[in-house]
């Protein structure tokens, strides 16, 4: 894994919820493998490309208080760009933060205001995603 990867959430509404079962989520949950989940017909789920977190980053990103401040610092350290995003009408468009990241890692990628943007969830399973990637580097771990 380079740099910067992508990743889907879990609960987009592109995944068709049929014949998914525990097994199938867990399988998912430890290859984050989307080729594991059905989309619907006509359906894309958004992409979220992120960046690995900087050791710099990473003592900011763990200075969170629990681990849901902690994946929620995550993802605003690691989002350089989301494909597919529902704008506020439910319409698919490509979504950047207003300052361009160097993808260094070394400052946040996301406002307080661009935060507001995305659900808690995203925050939670999509930093999680950055957070292992980042941790697990070396080893390649895809999650």
């Amino acid at each position: 894994m380079g740099k910067t990867f992508t990743a889907v959430r879990l609960y987009d509404p592109a995944f068709s919820r049929e014949g998914v079962d525990v097994a199938l989520l867990e399988r998912f949950g430890e290859t984050r493998d989307e080729k594991l989940l059905a989309l619907r017909p006509g359906m894309v789920p958004a992409r979220f490309h992120l960046r690995r977190i900087s050791h710099k980053m990473w003592r900011w990103v763990q200075r969170g208080e629990g681990e849901f401040e902690i994946q929620e610092r995550a993802f605003a350290a690691s989002v350089i760009r989301v494909e597919h995003m529902p704008d506020e009408l439910g319409v698919p468009r490509d979504w950047k933060p207003a300052k361009p990241s160097d993808d260094s890692g070394n400052d946040r990628a996301l406002t307080e205001e661009e935060m507001e943007l995305f659900d808690p969830a995203d925050w939670y399973e999509i930093g999680d995603v950055a957070y292992l990637a980042s941790f697990f580097r070396r080893q390649g771990v895809r999650r």
